[in-house]
């Protein structure tokens, strides 16, 4: 998480004073005279290190080891080519320097430098991804990745990604632009998700909303994405879906755990299943390293399962996205224009489905380190943030079965990533909360499919009053938000055509679900929803 609290560090203005000299060498007195006087890099880095407080869990940076490698980044970007403004070799001062982060992760500075000659003034990020093999594994969270999504999709999204300016490989850093120098006074928008002012809280979320249609604006067949896809696999010659969502395994290894007896014992157990679902929504086939070679079959995937999947940065934490306080509905004593949010990186950027970042926010920011501590009204939040992930598409059953498998692989995620840490006693709350959304979701895709066994009542997948308002909620508020009038009934859904002639696998991956497939999946989705309400940390 960055601290995005400002530290000023101004220049001083120095009296010249005499050196000392005998009383025969003493010149006349002159008139005082004053020199502007730029600190040494040195000088700014300490003051950096003594205003900073370093976040639960990230290191301290009073120390050797982090002066000397600070500095060479310093040293680094006193001459990398800052675009137009500052290019290579620029004469230039370092004015300002704030540490951002320190974590096992990466270490974040935020630089400000002044051009020495025509006095304009630059800011930027500089990231140093701490794994020696991140410029070349693209599984997680290194510089393969922000520096793929900064190359190609900056541009791309109206501001929502910070601008790319340059990198080392020999320092795994990268310079990107800082977001927090588009406001008079920048505000994460978790501080307005967070706040008990329903005003501010709506205003974020709006904001929220218009920063995920910017990233979602950029179609996965478009020649950008392709480029992205192209980099990833040149950077990472092992992996066969670059692109794809990153950290896939953890939901896998999640799911072992909520299925321990299980885990493998053949095709058809649930793990494997799980598994196997999980694989389709994180690396479907338009995503393969072969479709790489053959843009046209990549277009042609993107055509179909392409339209659920946008591009996304893997960190789902509000703390990360940027926006003016007036924009916001808080006061503020500098005057800043509203404008549009900003995310501070790009760390962990690809093509994950729409149904993730949808199940993430619904949930209330699982993912974050400040969960739960935000605040989203389920009944009113979903339609416009559906809106504005998928538009007009109808919520059919595949679509609702996609998502809920969406909110499992993130339960199941969170369940090995918190399982044996201080978090984990949020688990049972947060899988209780899981199971209840999947549970209105697996209602709709039971209810759109006639003669599924689960629509029966008494049957395992039959929902409660609870879960019946949440479900209606979910088409009622949709049609509200596209100006139809509400029915007491369920509005008419797109049914997909689910008999499909013979097809290759990449074309049936690509494809509406067979009637075969759900009936195998639905009675696990049902049992690890039974799971999730009675797990034990």
């Amino acid at each position: 998480m960055l601290d995005t609290t400002a530290v000023t560090l101004e220049t001083s203005v120095i009296p010249m004073i005499p050196q000392p000299q005998s009383l025969r060498t003493l010149p006349a007195p002159v008139p005082a005279l004053s020199v502007i006087s730029t600190p040494e890099p040195a000088d700014v880095l300490e003051q950096a290190i003594r205003a900073y407080v370093p976040a639960p869990g990230h290191a301290p940076a009073d120390s050797k080891k982090f002066r000397r490698f600070a500095s060479q980044l310093l040293e680094w970007t006193a001459s990398a080519p800052l675009g137009r403004t500052m290019p290579e070799h620029s004469p230039r001062e370092l004015v300002h320097c704030q540490i951002l982060g320190t974590s096992m992760r990466s270490i974040v500075l935020r630089l400000r430098y002044r051009h020495a000659r025509t006095g304009q003034v630059m800011r930027v990020v500089v990231k140093h991804f701490r794994r020696r093999d991140s410029l070349h594994n693209s599984g997680g969270f290194g510089l393969a990745r922000e520096l793929a999504a900064a190359r190609h999709f900056s541009a791309l999204t109206d501001g929502a990604l910070p601008g790319y300016y340059t990198h080392s490989e020999s320092l795994r850093a990268i310079v990107l632009e800082d977001s927090s120098a588009s406001f008079a006074d920048p505000v994460p928008l978790a501080r307005a998700l967070a706040s008990d002012d329903s005003v501010v809280r709506r205003s974020g979320f709006r904001a929220l909303t218009e920063f995920y249609a910017a990233l979602g604006g950029i179609p996965v067949d478009a020649d950008a994405a392709l480029a992205f896809r192209r980099e990833l696999a040149s950077l990472d010659s092992r992996s066969p879906f670059p692109g794809g969502a990153a950290s896939f395994s953890l939901a896998s290894r999640g799911a072992a755990k909520l299925f321990p007896e299980s885990a493998p014992a053949g095709e058809t157990d649930p793990y494997t299943q799980l598994r196997f679902a999980f694989k389709r929504i994180a690396q479907p086939a338009f995503l393969a390293r072969a479709t790489l070679a053959n843009d046209e079959l990549a277009r042609a995937f993107a055509a179909t399962r392409g339209a659920d999947y946008m591009v996304s940065t893997g960190d789902f934490n509000p703390e990360n996205v940027l926006c003016s306080p007036s924009s916001l509905g808080f006061a503020s004593a500098v005057s800043s224009p509203a404008v549009p949010a900003r995310g501070v990186d790009a760390e962990g950027s690809g093509f994950v489905h729409r149904g993730m970042l949808f199940a993430e926010v619904m949930l209330g920011f699982p993912s974050s380190p400040a969960y739960p501590g935000y605040r989203v009204e389920r009944e009113r939040d979903m339609a416009p943030l559906y809106l504005a992930l998928w538009g007009s598409r109808d919520l059919d059953a595949d679509l609702a079965l996609d998502i809920t498998l969406c909110t499992l692989m993130i339960a199941c995620t969170l369940i090995e990533l918190y399982g044996r840490s201080e978090r984990a006693a949020l688990l049972p709350v947060l899988c209780s909360e899981a199971a209840d959304f999947m549970q209105a979701l697996l209602a709709i895709a039971l209810e759109d499919v006639p003669g599924e066994s689960g629509a029966e009542p008494g049957n395992a997948a039959s929902v409660s009053s609870a879960d019946e308002v949440v479900s209606e909620a979910l088409l009622s508020e949709m049609a509200d938000a596209e100006g139809t009038e509400a029915s007491a009934e369920h509005p008419e859904l797109s049914l997909p055509d689910l008999s499909l002639p013979e097809l290759s696998l990449p074309e049936i991956e690509s494809q509406s679900l067979s009637a075969e497939y759900r009936a195998t999946l639905m009675p696990v989705i049902e049992e690890a929803i039974s799971r999730l309400r009675t797990l034990e940390v």
